[in-house]
């Protein structure tokens, strides 16, 4: 039984040390946050998915809306990559947060 015991202290141990980030307030926030846009999201693709088939009755259609919705995250995510890691971040985000207040 002792066995058991320290499989449960070492589960428990690393679930702490897992989500020991969520003690920080602004932190649950965010990922609260971020976890509604996922849901709204994931709605939206379903519910557009749902009315081209509903509408078309064709699974080419369907595989053609699906295909277009994934495409700007594959083509450029990259690219993103790329620039994430060569740019000074600091200097991204000054230029990125500029250009949204037009």
């Amino acid at each position: 039984m002792r066995h058991l015991g320290n499989a449960a202290d070492l589960a428990g141990r690393t679930a702490r040390a897992t989500f020991a980030s969520l003690a920080v307030p602004n932190y649950r926030r965010y990922v609260s946050g971020q976890g509604v846009s996922m849901i709204g999201t994931w709605m939206q693709m379903t519910a557009q998915a749902w009315l081209v088939l509903t509408l078309t009755h064709s699974s080419v259609d369907l595989g053609v809306i699906v295909a277009l919705q994934t495409l700007p995250v594959l083509v450029l995510g990259a690219y993103g990559g790329v620039v994430a890691d060569r740019v000074d971040k600091r200097r991204l985000m000054i230029a990125l947060q500029s250009l949204m207040g037009l």
